[in-house]
């Protein structure tokens, strides 16, 4: 058995190689790999303090200037809540800017589930997990639901049957569904994203879309960014994908590390992500 050590990378120059090694050689619990050893790669590493986020547009428009294409450039930070302000500020700015990475955080977001509620139903009405999603939209009461699924165990029927309302089967159909039954709630994102992913991966069934779903992965959402497109994710979301020039935003006390994360253990893990987006 032969045993090859690969101490060069391809990816990055001394600058940023030299960044990363100081930074993580500060934390007690790893593994001393010895230094990383670049290839002949020219980069640049520079760090600018700013007041306002509008101030990341301006370093956007420089990057393209300097020869960048858009899809080449990458904006990273550890928060969702920091990105979005960004996306908001960016608005109708150039280059566009498209946030990825987000599925894991929308997934917890109740209208989410509910849509995803609706069209696992429409494909498995047995399905009580589905159904128990969609009782906010639906303003079904605990008391309600309670009852609903007493007639469905006692008669062997799914909990749509004693619901006795008819249920979108359709991501178009949930879009005019919801927009009635619970107007004041915003299902605008994840109904967006279902669209785009149907559209660019040519999915035709509802079946499609789910099975779609279960297997999607921040790498998929890369392909829908459009070539003339900014991409904006954490930290977390990024681990595996590279860039030719990142943008790394709110490296400070209270962003990265976080502020709730200040035991010598949690800073360590603050700082191995920290080594991640470098």
């Amino acid at each position: 058995t032969e045993i090859h050590h690969l101490t060069r990378t391809f990816r990055f120059g001394p600058k940023i190689a030299t960044a990363a090694s100081n930074l993580i050689s500060h934390n007690k619990d790893r593994i001393d790999k010895g230094p990383m050893v670049p290839n002949a790669i020219e980069s640049t590493l520079a760090i600018r303090t700013i007041n306002h986020i509008d101030a990341v547009s301006n370093i956007l428009r420089g990057l393209v200037e300097k020869g960048y294409a858009p899809n080449e450039i990458a904006v990273l930070c550890r928060q969702h809540r920091m990105l979005d302000e960004l996306r908001s500020a960016h608005d109708k700015q150039k280059p566009p800017l498209v946030k990825i990475g987000h599925m894991g955080f929308m997934k917890n977001q109740a209208e989410y589930r509910a849509v995803m509620g609706y069209l696992r139903l429409a494909c498995n009405p047995y399905d009580r997990r589905a159904f128990m999603s969609i009782a906010a939209t639906e303003h079904i009461s605990p008391g309600d639901m309670l009852a609903l699924r007493e007639k469905a165990v006692t008669s062997g029927i799914p909990l749509p049957a004693p619901y006795r309302r008819t249920l979108p089967a359709t991501l178009p159909a949930v879009q005019d569904h919801v927009s009635v039954v619970d107007p004041h709630a915003d299902y605008r994102p994840p109904i967006t994203y279902l669209s785009a992913l149907a559209y660019t991966e040519s999915l035709k069934t509802t079946r499609d879309i789910i099975d779609a779903v279960a297997m999607s992965s921040v790498q998929d959402e890369m392909r829908l960014v459009k070539q003339d497109s900014v991409v904006a994710c954490t930290i977390h979301a990024a681990k595996g994908l590279q860039w030719r020039a990142v943008v790394i935003i709110g490296m400070d006390q209270s962003i990265l590390p976080s502020g709730k994360n200040q035991t010598p253990e949690a800073i360590e893990e603050e700082r191995r992500l920290a080594f991640v987006a470098i």
